[in-house]
């Protein structure tokens, strides 16, 4: 059993405590998007959407923010708290600070395989519900979401210097 000094332990601690946090403000946002995407374009299948930022371009903005903050994009939410549970693995475990490594790599190639598919490409033939973009009461249902994820990067900040 490998051992890690108390600076690692502390910097890994703290980085899964803000995961959490993160991780519960990015995941919500995303299934907030899905939800508003399956309202407008009446279905969630991948292989059916296509050009949704020519169509939805707030939508697609929206989307294409919440899917980078979720794979930890410097100052967003998921960022602090990877950089800080890899660098306290590597102190115990250089093969389990791999690993973490490979799965967000295919978190990445998922993600951007995702946003090509439905963001890219050309739109299907138009229907009424396709033409509507995010209207205003949807985005300020989800900009607490939005702008917690920058604040949230300050605050871990000033959680790790104390």
């Amino acid at each position: 059993m490998a051992t890690a000094s108390p600076a690692d332990r502390a910097a890994a601690a703290t980085g899964a405590t803000y995961q959490l946090v993160a991780h519960g403000l990015v995941t919500g946002m995303l299934f907030f998007l899905v939800g508003m995407l399956a309202d407008r374009t009446g279905t969630r299948e991948i292989s059916r959407l296509s050009g949704i930022w020519r169509a939805l371009p707030l939508y697609g903005s929206m989307l294409a923010f919440a899917m980078f903050a979720s794979l930890g994009l410097p100052a967003l939410a998921h960022f602090a708290a990877e950089v800080q549970i890899i660098l306290g693995t590597l102190g115990v475990c250089l093969w389990a600070a791999v690993g973490m490594l490979l799965g967000i790599l295919v978190t990445t190639a998922m993600f951007l395989w995702t946003l090509q598919r439905v963001l890219m490409g050309e739109t299907p033939a138009p229907d009424e519900k396709r033409g509507r973009d995010t209207p205003p009461a949807d985005w300020i249902d989800s900009s607490p979401g939005y702008s917690s994820l920058p604040i949230s990067q300050h605050y871990s900040r000033s959680v790790a210097r104390e």
